[in-house]
């Protein structure tokens, strides 16, 4: 009868009818075309697995499932298992799986009536740099029909799906209790993620293949340092840079064995994954990100020093491990790093940026051609962005593009801060100082690598964490 109780089957058992009798037919459906007429399992899974997967979505009613769903979403399926989809070459909306759960979440958070404070702070910065994107649209797309359509392809996908990703996280959460559980979450996929870019890297598979073909460019056997569930190598490095320091905050915060041994696997996998990559950025970064941390424990001049060398002989046992039971990826990694060192096109790349900007005050259009076609103008860099979210940012939404876009960090991080110093929670302080960490750094890392346009997983992942970390920051200094 406990049981009963709990999962209230007696009120519910005709929705339990439903969910068990769509799965059924959707089975036998499944059956009948992937077996009898042949059609591809792909496209099987497409057509009857949708359908159970939309109406177990409908069955989640807990903002924090609903958000860690989004997120699941956007990481391993989206771009990954199933690509996003377009009516045609030339058409600029596109329609993917993490966008449709999004929308779906969307509609329960306003349908259920979350409200998030502080929103009004920011509806009018979101709507001048979505003019200013306007301009640059028209600049860049004026006249030639395939880079206006690229360059609205861009603005929805980039910008106005970031920001329904902002608005879903900052209806999310309601209490530091639900952050929490959702940071739990984002350490055992840290823990997915890495691994299989790990394996990816060792075995030369890319899961990629899953719904075909996979290009030259993106063949782990051939481009060792891709693989895994990200486009871009650095994107991974980013997602790494940003949840390291998270895994080691969690470790310290958590009292629970269970919880702080998969906070330390976390952590020690997520840094292999950098190495194995080969990112200078990202292994640099990680580093800073980690050192930041120390802002937050508030602990003497002596224990500091303690968990910089803890810090050390943590790194140090890596490399040890990785030397020795992975020497042709660690020889590949440190090769190219050594090789390379602090050298880099970048600077010359930032140099002639600078220029275009002051040139082109009011942006080149948000495509990749139109950044190629204007820097070649003035160096013989064929690069379609200009490896750092500031400039590109500048180039595509202007200078008050820019300045917005800004205000807007400035202003997350000015609250949260506040926030920080103000309450005396501390689990609504442990939760704040993860919201920091993640959110500097996703800024580290665009300092030398466009994380916010290179992928809609990093750019969307993003959205929702400062969405979030305001709305959360706001309701703390409201009460």
């Amino acid at each position: 009868m406990n049981i009963l109780k709990k999962f209230n089957l007696r009120e519910n058992q005709y929705q339990y009818f439903e969910v068990f009798v769509v799965i059924i037919l959707s089975i036998i459906g499944a059956i009948v075309l992937n077996v009898l007429l042949s059609l591809s399992f792909r496209w099987t899974l497409y057509v009857f697995g949708s359908p159970i997967f939309l109406l177990l979505l409908f069955k989640i009613e807990k903002p924090l499932y609903q958000i860690t769903t989004v997120v699941f979403a956007l990481i391993f399926i989206e771009k990954t298992i199933i690509r996003r989809q377009y009516p045609s070459d030339y058409s600029f909306l596109g329609i993917g799986i993490s966008v449709i759960v999004a929308l779906i979440i969307l509609y329960s958070f306003i349908k259920n009536k979350l409200t998030g404070y502080g929103i009004e702070n920011y509806i009018k910065l979101f709507l001048i740099l979505f003019l200013a994107l306007l301009i640059s649209v028209f600049i860049g797309g004026f006249g030639r029909r395939v880079l206006m359509i690229e360059n609205i392809r861009i603005l929805v996908q980039y910008y106005l799906e970031f920001i329904l990703f902002f608005y879903m996280g900052y209806l999310a959460f309601h209490n530091a209790s639900d952050i929490k559980k959702f940071i739990f979450y984002m350490i055992i996929f840290s823990i997915m993620i890495a691994s299989y870019h790990v394996i990816a890297l060792s075995f030369g598979v890319n899961i990629e293949s899953i719904r075909g073909s996979v290009s030259a460019s993106r063949n782990v056997a051939e481009v060792w340092r891709y693989g895994g569930f990200f486009k871009n190598v650095n994107n991974l490095c980013a997602f790494n840079t940003m949840f390291i320091p998270v895994a080691i905050l969690f470790l310290y915060y958590n009292k629970a064995k269970y919880k702080k041994i998969i906070s330390a696997i976390s952590a020690m996998i997520m840094f292999i994954s950098v190495l194995f990559g080969g990112s200078r950025a990202g292994l640099g970064f990680s580093v800073i990100n980690s050192m930041i941390i120390l802002f937050f424990l508030k602990i003497d001049l002596k224990k500091v020093i303690v968990v910089i060398l803890v810090l050390g002989i943590f790194f140090i046992v890596i490399n040890i491990f990785i030397s020795q039971f992975f020497p042709d990826l660690f020889g590949r990694s440190y090769g190219r790093m050594l090789r390379k060192g602090l050298d880099s096109p970048r600077y010359l790349l930032w140099t002639h940026t600078l220029q275009i900007i002051i040139d082109y005050p009011l942006g080149l259009g948000l495509s990749g051609m139109n950044f190629l076609r204007v820097i070649l103008r003035y160096s013989n860099i064929y690069l379609d962005n200009p490896h750092n979210i500031y400039l590109h940012m500048a180039t595509q939404a202007g200078i008050i593009g820019l300045i917005v876009f800004l205000t807007i960090i400035i202003k997350t991080i000015k609250i949260i801060i506040r926030a920080y110093r103000e309450i005396k929670d501390p689990l609504s302080k442990e939760v704040l100082s993860y919201f920091l960490v993640m959110i500097s750094g996703f800024l580290l890392m665009g300092l030398t690598e466009p994380v916010f346009m290179n992928s809609i997983k990093m750019n969307h992942l993003f959205a929702i964490i400062i969405g979030a970390s305001n709305s959360f920051s706001y309701r703390l200094l409201k009460k």
